[in-house]
Parts: C-alpha cells; structure tokens; sequence
C-alpha cells in the first residue's frame, strides 16, 4: 500500500468515526420546568445528568379585585442528559376544574406576563402559548442561542386574573367565627416533571390569611407540606419536591377584605365565560328572530319605493317630455315645465284628441 493510499484510507475512517459521534449526540432543546401529563412522580437525581430546581420562590400577592400578582424566582441546574438547552419551560395553571360540575366547568385566570429576566444572564426571550391539562406554557430562552453554563436564574411576573373564590358560611368555607370568607385554592405545580430541591411561597392580601392549608402528592387528600404557617404574611414549604408531584396551597381571607368577587367560570370546549356565554345566546336568539322580521320591513319598503313602474306625471299619453316643444330641455313638458318623474300611484289621464305624430 502506497503512502498516499494509506492517507485516503485513514482521512475515510475520520470522516466515518465523526458521524457515528454525532449520530450519538442527543438532540439540544429546552428544558422543561412545567411539562403536564399524566405521569408518575420520579425521583431527583443524585448527580448532575438531569435537570432540576435548586430551589424555587414564590411571593403571591393577592389584590382586593380577587387577582393575584405572582413573582417567581426559579434556581435552575441544567443537567448533561438530552444535550445542551436553549432554556426553560414553565407551565402556570390557567384552569381549575369546578368540583361536582356535570357540564366539565372550569374557573380561568387570565394569565398576564408582566415580565421575564435572568440576573445570570440567560436569554429572557419568551413565548406564551396555551398548553395542555389547564396550563398556559411560557417558553423562556432564545431558539438560536443555547444556554451558557450550568447554573442559571430566571425572575417571572405575571398576574391571574379572578383568583379568589367567594365562599358562604352555608357552603362549609367559613372561618371559625362563622364569617364568609374568600378563598384562595391554586395548584402552583400540577404534573411538573422537575424535580425541585426546596420550594418557599409566601402569600400576603388586603387582609391577613386566617387558615392555610398545604398538600403534596397525586392522591387525595395528600401529604401536608413541612410548613403550612397563616397570619399577615402566610408561608409554605416543601423539599424534595418529585418530578409529577403535585403541589396544592389554600388561602382563607375575611370575605370583607374583598370587593365583588366574579370567579371566570367556563364551559368545556368554550373560550368565553359562562355571563358572556348567556349574553351571546340571547342576542343569537334575537337575531333568530329579528333579523328575518327586519329584512321583510326592508324588502317591503323597497318594493313600495322602487319596485313598481315609472311614469311622468301630467304628461298626454303618446307624447314624451318636451316633444311638443323643440326648443324645450330633455325630461320637460309640451309647456317647457319639467314633468315630473313618480312611482306607484295611479296617474291622472290626459285625453289626446289627435294621434299621435307618425300615425
């Protein structure tokens, strides 16, 4: 074998040893912090191959209007499985089901995306878009650009609309003085596949928060959460929280503490509340019947007006305007007065006497 030969046969095995490495490289992508589906809770990883949570922070500040304004701190660890990342994704829930509903009802928060940053410096390019299982996803990080380095930080804000339920004594939401309150019940994580190392949430209101509640786990009723604490500020914990464990507060306001409460609630299938709904069936109702009633009138007039014959009135039959005169405009009489043009009515006859020229 020649040198040159042994040159081409090794350049050959370069070239196919570097496409089986890059046929063994996994594809880069974004890392999901808010993926929903129906899957089992896992495990954090005891090493730095998968993605997670550091840890993650919420300050919830619910307004007297019964919307709540969310700022969330998110530690994330990008891990070496699945190739480099080009960001997150975070799914907040935009849709609870209405416990007994036979129509699948639901209440909606209208999500507001106040704004995205990174102090690490990570892309805060974001995309919202409506995901699956009651969430609305916002994909944070630049298509074009992957994320540099192993740790980074992202800040989210963004407010929910209609949040807080009004809740009668007679309906088992009382306080213990007997007093309606205004609930505030929310999934902060439903189906979420990273796993979050530590979780802190605080929730503050127009007025201090008279009982909390805090559950973790798939199965009803759950497991308590290390921290559950009401007063001015109220606060919850958790660690160790599983990739698809789900995690549930509930807020209890004095219902004083609140002007009028109108929870968004909606129909399956539906993109508009139940309010809304009942106006549009009405007015398509109306309109069912009106509009026909309303053409008829329309079409009634018209025939009335312009449907029938034209005639010029005072004009001797036989003669057209001005033929009696030569010198008279186009659309005038035998007298040099203009004949008018009328519709529909009977005209009065002129007898003519003589025939009419040509005859």
């Amino acid at each position: 074998m020649t040198q040159a030969v042994r040159r081409r046969v090794l350049a050959l095995w370069a070239v196919f040893a570097a496409a089986l490495l890059l046929l063994a490289l996994p594809a880069a992508g974004y890392a999901s912090s808010g993926s929903v589906g129906s899957v089992a809770p896992v495990a954090p990883a005891a090493n730095d191959a998968y993605d997670r949570m550091a840890s993650y922070t919420a300050d919830i500040v619910v307004d007297p209007d019964g919307g709540a304004t969310f700022t969330e701190t998110i530690d994330y660890r990008f891990g070496t499985s699945g190739g480099r990342k080009h960001g997150i994704i975070r799914n907040i829930v935009t849709r609870q089901a209405v416990a007994d509903s036979e129509d699948g009802s639901y209440r909606y928060y209208a999500l507001d995306l106040e704004s995205v940053r990174s102090p690490t410096g990570a892309s805060a390019t974001t995309k919202v878009t409506d995901g699956s299982d009651g969430a609305s996803e916002i994909r944070i990080g630049d298509a074009k650009t992957y994320v540099d380095g192993y740790a980074q930080t992202y800040v989210l804000t963004y407010h929910l609309a209609n949040i807080v339920n009004p809740i009668d004594a007679s309906a088992g939401g009382a306080a213990s003085n007997g007093a309606a309150t205004a609930e505030l019940f929310y999934n902060v994580f439903k189906s979420d596949p990273i796993p979050k190392d530590a979780v802190k949430i605080t929730v503050k209101g127009p007025a201090a928060v008279t009982q909390v509640k805090c559950v973790r786990g798939n199965s009803d009723p759950g497991t308590p959460c290390a921290t559950a604490t009401a007063g001015a500020t109220a606060t919850f914990a958790v660690d160790n929280l599983l990739g698809n464990e789900n995690l549930t507060i509930d807020n209890q306001f004095p219902r004083t503490a609140f002007g009028a409460l109108q929870p968004d609630i909606r129909v399956a299938g539906s993109a508009v509340s139940s309010g809304q709904a009942k106006v549009l069936t009405s007015l398509a109702l109306a309109g069912g019947v009106g509009i026909p009633l309303v053409a008829a009138g329309v079409m009634g007039a018209l025939v009335a007006s312009r449907g029938r014959d034209e005639w010029y009135a005072g004009l001797t039959p036989g003669l057209t305007p001005g033929s009696s005169a030569g010198s008279s405009p186009p659309g005038a009489g035998p007298n040099g007065i203009p004949a008018p043009v009328v519709k529909g009515r009977r005209p009065t006859i002129a007898v003519q006497f003589n025939p009419p020229p040509g005859v």
